[in-house]
């Protein structure tokens, strides 16, 4: 209970930080606008081996298995795009390879991990825009549409340092 209730208390000053609209400096953009959304490439079960160093991440936050090639650099934002978890914001500070039904955020304007946290604050909102059905499904739209605060990258490491911080202790 006391790490549920220490979760909680980091969610809420995750988005207090990260409640930048209106102020000076900040410009609201769409993701598309100020990152490159790159969707993975697939790989099928059976080209997975056990003693691969890289995690693929399919249509869950948890690696689906491993393999020997990534296709991305590590210090990296995902979000999966099908299956039970769509709509989950992960982040792998190792490489791995984005499998198809996975989307990469990378900008060379935006803080990777300040845009982790944004994603994360915006996480309902995308668990609310899932298409339901026999394969639930965040359409791409949702994701480039979806808008987060932009302040300067000074700002950004400086919003990172302080949830990192919270984020290891919990």
């Amino acid at each position: 209970e006391q790490i549920a209730q220490r979760r909680k208390q980091y969610e809420y000053y995750r988005d207090q930080l990260l409640d930048l609209e209106g102020k000076e400096g900040v410009e609201m953009k769409k993701l598309e606008e100020a990152c490159e959304i790159r969707r993975g490439i697939r790989v099928v079960k059976k080209q997975l081996k056990d003693n691969a160093l890289y995690p693929v991440f399919q249509n869950s936050i948890a690696p689906m298995g491993y393999y020997d090639q990534f296709n991305r650099d590590g210090n990296m934002p995902y979000i999966i795009c099908a299956g039970s978890s769509s709509g989950s914001v992960g982040y792998c500070i190792t490489p791995f390879w984005a499998a198809d039904d996975c989307y990469t955020i990378e900008s060379s304007k935006v803080n990777r991990r300040y845009t982790y946290y944004a994603l994360k604050k915006n996480n309902n909102n995308l668990f609310k825009l899932v298409r339901k059905g026999s394969m639930p499904r965040l359409p791409h739209e949702a994701i480039d549409h979806m808008v987060i605060p932009i302040p300067s990258l000074f700002e950004q490491q400086h919003i990172v340092s302080i949830l990192d911080t919270f984020e290891d202790s919990i």
